[in-house]
């Protein structure tokens, strides 16, 4: 249709709505028609939140466990979240200008820096178990968490949980900083409260059953990083032993650390945000059946020795090592997330540092291959860019059988179960991985590498006649 270049498109809805006949433009002559105009609104039921925080059974302190039981007077729970805030080695007069003054190990500056491991909410736990009663319902470790959320979020969100769980950069500044992280936070990854989407837990249909959430701390000696002022990573820091100076505007203040038996422990706080109902709503919810599909994980921890790299050394040019393992994991398997770390990052406790370990990955089942074998380049980019949320922002290999997400889709995208392997019936599945060459341990003088292969399945909760459980053992 040819137009004046004086009009526009636009101009005709202008018109109708100067005319007051908008109405017109808006609804068509039927019962069902949405007016954009109405002041009426979708319903929602009644309740009143309540946030609170339960303390632990014992107390929080590094290299331990520590036990939470779920205090839920109400009827809906909707967030489980770890508060965390950690001690600081820094004596107590360098601690409140830390943040914006440069503070190192050497009078004259620019010397070493010392900090949380980047991402301390996360790798401060070794392992994270929730029970209902004495049934283990969740287990996962800190380090897979972080993987999983590499590739989870909007770039804008991603920010600010980076932020609540200690996440930075990596410069020399930000590890300066993150010896003071501040107050953290990391989500429990409780069934129908973790992932976007989730409605809540109806805790009205389980008040005859407890809760426990049982944590596994890290060690302090394996929580800090440091790094020169050209940016060498140090080996085993212990910054406890050390003086550090703080070079203020016009001054300077130079004094010793805490001494290491009188670093403080960590404190950790449950905080759990739950809705009561109205009693007429209450008792509807408690008398239905109710099936809540949730993400439980399954991590396989392997290794590759010296023996694995051998072939790389021994054949002139460069000869092909490769290594079988076995995955355990039940349920229907949605997505394997696979990180690489070399054990020279553990002595320097970068638990970040993930890297490439594989030339080619595949995944064999009942002895007939199932994925692959295809390079990296598939597994870390191709599957990201195709089905997941963002690109990863640490180096991790992903196989996906969900739909994904897509661009119509919301972010953070709706976990829903929309494809996967049954792992409950699978028949020896196994990765089968082509390895690369790493750097040798500085210490131990040979290859040693560590990666883990986080399974996450879909598993179904039931609450049904005032009880809750696994629908299903495997």
């Amino acid at each position: 249709m040819n137009t004046r270049h004086q009009t526009s498109a636009e101009g005709a809805l202008y018109e109708i709505v100067a005319r007051g006949v908008k109405d017109t433009y808006f609804i068509k002559d039927d019962k069902e028609s949405t007016n954009p105009f109405d002041w009426r609104y979708s319903r929602w039921p009644s309740s009143i939140p309540e946030i609170r925080y339960t303390e632990s059974l014992n107390q929080p302190r590094f290299g331990q466990r520590c036990e939470w039981e779920f205090d839920l007077p109400a009827d809906v729970l909707v967030e489980a979240t770890l508060v965390i805030e950690l001690p600081s080695w820094l004596p107590p007069e360098l601690v409140p200008n830390n943040g914006k003054s440069d503070t190192d190990d050497s009078v004259i500056g620019n010397g070493n820096v010392y900090g949380y491991v980047n991402g301390i909410a996360y790798f401060l736990f070794e392992k994270i178990e929730i029970y209902q009663d004495k049934i283990l319902l969740q287990e996962v470790s800190g380090d897979s968490l972080y993987a999983a959320r590499c590739t989870k979020s909007s770039w804008n969100q991603g920010f600010l949980i980076d932020a609540l769980a200690g996440i930075h950069d990596g410069s020399y500044l930000s590890i300066m900083r993150n010896a003071i992280p501040g107050q953290l936070e990391l989500p429990v990854p409780m069934m129908g409260c973790f992932l976007p989407g989730d409605r809540g837990l109806p805790l009205c249909g389980l008040r005859n059953q407890n809760f426990r959430l049982r944590v596994t701390l890290r060690k302090l000696e394996d929580l800090v990083e440091a790094i020169t002022s050209t940016g060498t990573p140090i080996l085993r820091p212990q910054p406890w032993l050390k003086t550090f100076t703080q070079n203020r505007p016009g001054t300077s203040i130079t004094l010793p650390a805490v001494n290491r038996d009188l670093i403080g422990q960590p404190q950790i706080k449950l905080r759990t945000k739950q809705l009561y109902l109205p009693n007429d709503l209450r008792k509807e919810v408690a008398a239905q059946r109710i099936e809540i599909p949730f993400i439980r994980y399954f991590d396989n921890v392997f290794s590759a020795n010296a023996l694995d790299y051998a072939p790389l050394a021994i054949v002139a040019g460069g000869g092909t090592a490769q290594i079988k393992r076995v995955l355990d994991a039940d349920y229907t398997v949605e997505r394997m997330v696979t990180y690489f770390r070399n054990s020279t990052s553990f002595l320097t406790n970068q638990l970040w540092n993930f890297i490439p370990f594989s030339s080619s990955l595949e995944l064999i089942i009942a002895g007939q291959s199932r994925e692959g074998p295809w390079n990296d380049l598939i597994w870390t980019q191709l599957i990201a860019d195709a089905k997941e949320e963002r690109t990863p922002s640490q180096y991790v290999s992903i196989m996906n059988w969900s739909r994904g997400w897509r661009h119509e889709d919301e972010t953070p995208g709706i976990r829903e179960p929309t494809g996967g392997i049954n792992f409950s019936t699978a028949d020896r599945p196994t990765l089968n991985v082509t390895l690369v060459d790493i750097a040798p341990n500085p210490v131990l003088g040979y290859k040693q590498g560590y990666f883990t292969t986080s399974c996450e399945s879909w598993a179904m909760y039931v609450i049904d006649k005032g009880r809750g459980r696994l629908e299903y053992a495997n």
